[in-house]
């Protein structure tokens, strides 16, 4: 019985010391600190716009590899694990995008801070997410298997390093330090060259390649007939040519067209020449007309006047090209140098080219190639007004720096206080608390003295509601 009572009165006491405490608690904590909500660490200024993501469907039990614009992303095939720790197989979604400007860091809501509410700022070199899932359910990296990824900058610095976001404590994570980037070097350039046609400059020049003689054969069909040569110096410098039938055709053959060697022809014309040395001959006789290929030959008596003709002008010819063949050679040999001097001096200048990066993802989500921002900072009590005087409700302000690819986020919990490099142009992007977007150009901090404490813009524009990445560009 005694007992029964000692645990009445011990229950009692309890209960009386939590009244108390809960009373206590109810007179010291206000009701706005017990329903305070945190704010989204990933916190994006404009709810309609954001940086899309390119999904991929991806068979994990054979890999992959995937592009996005010049991005290389190449999954091993035991690239992903689920919960429980096992290699996953089958069809994997998975998602990606990148950040590699200001105005995206504004529009994703991505901190760029080493951790919240730090002073100490990272500027990147790049920025990527990248997510997967499987029938809906999130994955994990597997470590042992990892995903690399090539990523396009134009930063060529070395002492760029890695860091992924953690979202629950709210920081980034160093993971990588000092990641090489390597220049993409183009191929050298080769000069562009093409052979000319000695045998056209030469006939311009008026040095002749001739028809190299030939004997006829008794065999074949030969015919004569006067025609003006003056088209074809090639020929025009014989005298005594006869024509011999070349072709296979029998409707080409003369010999089986007895009709050809009766008729009265009235026009007869040379009207191609083909590079075997060969022509094509034309006849017409008035509505009929005759084709037939044919090739200048010689009889056996006229061969040697023939030969002698075709040395002398073969020799002139000769000469002209092979001089024509040196100076082309000269001008290739220069034109082959140029295009090293180009190559030399482009790579020079690789500083303002394009370098590659090649990573390996740690953990699905951010990521960033970054490093921490060194600049001699002033700090300022910053306020903002409207040009009739009325202060601005900031929802928060976006500092950018020139030669900088960071943002630095101020919200209103925060201000007054404000800091920014000083040795360098600066310019703000300000959110009220409509989502309105005003735009402070570096010529207003140019009225700021170097021993300022505290300083006032004034905002003249009306503020722009953000319709998209580019909008926010085209402002800045």
């Amino acid at each position: 019985m005694f007992k029964k009572k000692r645990t009445y009165i011990i229950l009692a006491a309890i209960a009386v010391i939590l009244f108390l405490i809960l009373k206590r608690a109810g007179n010291d904590v206000s009701s706005e600190e017990i329903t305070t909500s945190v704010r989204a660490y990933i916190d994006k200024p404009f709810a309609n716009v954001s940086i899309p993501r390119q999904y991929y469907d991806v068979d994990a039990t054979a890999g992959a590899v995937l592009t996005y614009a010049t991005t290389r992303i190449s999954v091993p095939q035991c690239a992903f694990l689920d919960s429980s720790g096992n290699v996953v197989e089958g069809n994997v979604k998975l998602s990606y995008r990148e950040v590699n400007d200001p105005a995206s860091m504004i529009i994703s809501g991505v901190p760029m801070a080493v951790a919240e509410d730090s002073s100490d700022y990272l500027q990147s070199a790049g920025m990527l997410e990248i997510l997967a899932w499987k029938d809906g359910v999130p994955l994990k990296v597997n470590k042992e298997c990892q995903i690399s990824i090539d990523k396009q900058s134009d930063i060529g610095d070395g002492d760029y390093n890695m860091y992924n976001l953690d979202t629950i404590n709210r920081k980034w994570d160093l993971k990588q330090q000092n990641i090489a980037a390597k220049s993409l070097v183009q191929k050298p350039e080769k000069a562009a060259y093409q052979e000319p046609d000695y045998e056209a400059m030469a006939l311009k020049a008026g040095v002749v390649k001739p028809v190299k003689p030939l004997e006829k054969e008794k065999e074949k069909f030969q015919f004569k007939f006067k025609m003006d040569f003056s088209e074809n110096p090639e020929i025009n410098i014989y005298n005594g040519v006869q024509w011999e039938f070349a072709g296979k055709k029998d409707k080409e053959d003369p010999a089986k067209n007895p009709w050809v060697l009766s008729a009265v022809w009235h026009e007869m014309e040379i009207v191609r020449k083909y590079k075997n040395g060969a022509y094509k001959l034309r006849l017409v006789s008035g509505d009929k007309e005759f084709k037939t290929t044919v090739k200048p030959v010689f009889a056996a008596e006229d061969m040697d006047y023939a030969e002698y003709v075709y040395n002398e002008k073969y020799e002139a010819y000769r000469k002209y090209v092979d001089k024509k063949k040196e100076e082309a050679r000269i001008w290739r040999k220069k034109q082959e140098e140029l295009a090293k001097a180009r190559e030399k001096q482009r790579k020079a200048s690789a500083l303002a080219g394009k370098f590659s990066r090649v990573i390996t993802i740690m953990g699905f989500g951010w990521v960033n190639i970054d490093k921490l921002l060194n600049d001699d900072r002033q700090e300022i009590a910053l306020s903002l007004v409207y040009k009739n005087g009325d202060s601005v409700n900031v929802s928060r302000v976006f500092l950018l720096t020139e030669s900088v690819n960071s943002v630095a986020s101020f919200y209103q919990r925060t201000l007054p206080q404000f800091s920014f490099p000083k040795l360098r142009k600066n310019q703000l992007v300000v959110i009220d608390a409509e989502s309105q977007a005003y735009i402070i150009k570096p010529e207003a901090f140019a009225s700021i003295r170097s021993d300022a404490t505290e300083h006032t813009f004034r905002i003249s524009e009306a503020g722009r509601k953000i319709k998209s990445i580019t909008h926010l560009q085209a402002m800045l």
